[in-house]
């Protein structure tokens, strides 16, 4: 009977320890779980201020496209007037020009036919004179 009870104690004390050793290790697991849980919400709130981040930097990168696109419109629909005004000028001045060109060949016709008639007024003169004063 004396050994039942030394047996029965000796299972006593190792399910003790056993019982012990298994608190123990449930703990540290419980303490890696909660590492482990740390880290994946320090991984997930680093993510988010990175993704924050870059969508920040998106916005401004719109915005700047935008601005530019807005900027470069407006340069293009100056730059179309300007083109629209120098375009006007230039018929303008070339049809100065052709006007010119007419009046000075106008003009030019004129001179011709004045000299023309002039000639034939000074070869009748000096027909004229020849028949008076042959030496001319």
């Amino acid at each position: 009977m004396g050994r039942q009870s030394a047996k029965e104690l000796t299972k006593s004390e190792v399910h003790a320890l056993a019982r012990t050793e298994v608190q123990r290790e449930l703990e540290e697991f419980k303490r890696s779980v909660t590492k482990l849980e740390d880290f994946k919400r320090s991984v997930i709130a680093k993510d988010k201020a990175a993704e924050e981040t870059h969508l920040q930097k998106l916005v401004l990168v719109q915005t700047e496209l935008e601005e530019t696109k807005r900027s470069s419109e407006a340069a293009i629909k100056r730059l179309e007037e300007e083109a629209s005004h120098l375009r006007e000028a230039l018929a303008a001045k070339e049809s100065a020009v052709q006007a010119l060109e007419n009046a000075h060949h106008k003009e030019i016709s004129t001179l011709k036919a004045t000299c023309r008639k002039y000639k034939t007024t000074l070869d009748g003169e000096i027909g004229l004179m020849q028949t008076f004063r042959p030496e001319f």
